[in-house]
């Protein structure tokens, strides 16, 4: 079965970030601060799309009109959900992170025999500097992030490094003999140094803690080690939980255009009727929204900075 997903006109494919986020990693997207919650509600139906699944379904004429017929075709209308519906997902989400962390805690667990059986095997190896490294890198977003913020505040000629890594590309989608080699060299050292940068300016960050952890016991890393993964593994409970139910409201029935008002009709009857659609239909519907997330996240940020 094919996947495909057609993006209404007010709404653009977004690239990955090149610039570091105001607020913490993760937020914006999850289970808080999401910008369903914050939007003016006015624009509720401005971040949507239709999404379309199943051969030729994407050129179906009837793909938008809640007519089609055609059993290997999925058309469904989605949107972002309101700040009600934000907030009842919230909590889902916490109560997902919430069990789970009780479940990693239960020693008798199997998640948290799985959990144990991954660190004997990582103690059995009595590499302390990769116990370190995986120890001090649990923050690393965070970190390069901040580094990313440092590097441009302190050096001029970074300022406009993102302008730059846009024309470098430009420079790159031309062919060899067309693009001016002189200025596609001089960015590619620019690009470069600020890599290097970036990455010295993180290790300068990281290097009280690394230096911290240097005279711990094994056991005792272990331990941190464990922590991190409960905790990691929580999140990603809880984060999974949020999306689960944000696509079963928010995936709805196509519906003539003569009628009034925009779809509401719910496409999954209940959160396992959605649990037990074909791969490529939740593959489509994880892009989808996560498009129009990121989509309603920068209409945000621009907002915020006027």
């Amino acid at each position: 079965m094919e996947a495909a997903t057609q993006p209404t006109d007010s709404t653009v494919t977004p690239e990955a970030p090149e610039v570091p986020p105001t607020d913490a990693p993760g937020e914006g997207n999850g289970p808080e601060g999401t910008p369903a919650e914050t939007r003016d509600s006015s624009r509720m139906f401005e971040f949507s799309r239709y999404v379309h699944v199943g051969p030729g379904a994407e050129q179906c004429e009837d793909g938008e009109n809640g007519q089609c017929q055609n059993p290997a075709h999925f058309h469904a209308w989605i949107r972002l959900p309101n700040q009600f519906q934000a907030s009842s997902l919230r909590e889902k989400s916490e109560a997902a992170t919430a069990r789970k962390l009780r479940t990693l805690r239960d020693e008798e667990s199997d998640s948290r025999v799985i959990l144990d059986t991954e660190l004997e095997e990582f103690a059995r190896a009595n590499d302390r500097d990769a116990m370190i490294e995986q120890i001090v890198n649990a923050d690393f977003l965070t970190d390069h992030y901040q580094a990313m913020r440092d590097v441009v505040e302190e050096n001029e000629d970074f300022k406009t490094v993102e302008d730059d890594r846009e024309r470098l590309r430009a420079l790159e989608a031309k062919p060899e003999e067309e693009r001016p080699e002189e200025e596609f060299e001089q960015l590619q050292k620019h690009i470069a140094a600020y890599s290097d940068a970036v990455n010295a300016q993180r290790d300068l960050i990281q290097e009280p803690l690394k230096t911290s952890l240097q005279d711990t016991p094994v056991e005792e890393l272990i331990e941190q080690i464990r922590e991190q993964r409960i905790q990691v593994l929580g999140r990603e409970a809880g984060e999974q939980a949020y999306s689960q139910w944000e696509w079963f409201i928010g995936t709805l029935k196509p519906k003539s255009p003569d009628k009034p008002g925009m779809p509401s009709e719910r496409v999954y009857g209940s959160i396992d009727h959605l649990m037990g659609a074909a791969p490529e239909i939740i593959g489509a519907l994880q892009d989808a929204f996560r498009e129009i997330e990121a989509a309603a996240g920068r209409s945000l940020q621009e907002a915020a900075n006027g």
